[in-house]
């Protein structure tokens, strides 16, 4: 019996979660960090050899499995709030009918721990032989479902909690052109670009309490999280400075992984080199330029944001 909880606590100890947000960069930081590996959905493990690759991995990617999105569903927002699942069942004290509820956690939260390590580890252990690799830590992309940080990291307590944070507004500007017509987001009539004056502008607030709802989450995930297990990785210093913030990610994680192959992820995954084809307006790869919301939302689009993530934005450190 023993034996089998060891186990579960050794592939426990070798998650990685990143969580912030969408159009955070976890895309490129996950890349980053999977090197010479890449996430493929046509691999059994998700997982495939970059071309023209080389090194040895220390870290497979499992890309979105938006296990956040069902344990903690959204289900209203508004100017009073953003309500999942379980704050909504609990608004007014704890409802023991609710699946997840605090009455019956003794019952719930070791099945879903073992749920969790066993499917994400049966995938993991699919790229250790697919590619040959030895424990290798198995990093879990998880930006659409980062509200769900604090029940992700309460169950699976030996994990680690990798918090990539950007700059609100930067992150909204991206959303915007993705979901205006003609972006890879596209969502039809009721898209962002498509949309009259009135409701682009509240598409922007709309997003704007999503993202402090996360930042939230994640902020409290992390303060309940071991310190040592736990790290805070801002796009803007990852964009200007990727080899050295990546030498403190790599340190973090405790990984093997030297210089040569800290540089190659870096060379392999520069926005800057990726062919012009590849990137620009209505792409997942735009821009890449911090600060860039000054030039893409009107005034009236940026006094909404404002009134909104305002006081996050300034706790953050992000300049008016």
């Amino acid at each position: 019996m023993r034996r089998g909880n060891s186990r579960v606590e050794e592939v426990e100890s070798r998650l990685v979660w990143i969580v912030g947000g969408p159009r955070t960069g976890s895309t490129w930081l996950l890349e980053l960090l999977t090197y010479p590996l890449e996430p493929s959905a046509e691999s059994p493990s998700g997982s495939a050899l970059r071309e023209g690759a080389r090194g040895q991995a220390y870290a497979v990617p499992i890309n979105e499995p938006y296990i956040g999105m069902h344990l903690a569903p959204v289900v209203s927002y508004g100017a009073g709030g953003v309500f999942t699942a379980a704050e909504a069942r609990n608004l007014l004290g704890r409802d023991p009918s609710y699946f997840f509820s605090e009455d019956y956690e003794e019952v719930w939260r070791p099945q879903l721990r073992r749920l969790l390590v066993d499917r994400l580890g049966a995938q993991a252990r699919s790229a250790e032989r697919e590619h040959g690799l030895r424990r290798p830590f198995a990093v879990v992309k998880e930006p659409n479902g980062s509200h769900a940080a604090p029940i992700l990291a309460s169950t699976l307590r030996r994990s680690r909690l990798l918090f990539l944070l950007r700059d609100g507004r930067d992150v909204l500007d991206s959303l915007a052109d993705a979901e205006s017509p003609g972006g890879w987001l596209e969502t039809g009539p009721d898209s962002a670009g498509a949309t009259p004056t009135r409701s682009r502008l509240e598409f922007f607030r709309t997003n704007s309490w999503l993202w402090v709802h996360r930042i939230d989450a994640v902020q409290r995930a992390l303060a309940a999280h071991p310190p040592e297990l736990a790290l805070t990785v801002r796009y803007e210093e990852l964009r200007a400075r990727p080899r050295e913030v990546m030498r403190d990610v790599v340190g973090w994680l405790g990984a093997d992984a030297g210089d040569e192959l800290i540089g190659d992820a870096v060379a392999a995954t520069s926005f800057e080199d990726y062919p012009a084809e590849a990137k620009g307006p209505g792409k997942p790869l735009r821009i890449a330029s911090p600060g860039h919301w000054r030039e893409s939302m009107t005034s009236d689009e940026q006094d909404v944001v404002m009134q909104v993530m305002g006081p996050k934005l300034d706790e953050l450190g992000y300049p008016a």
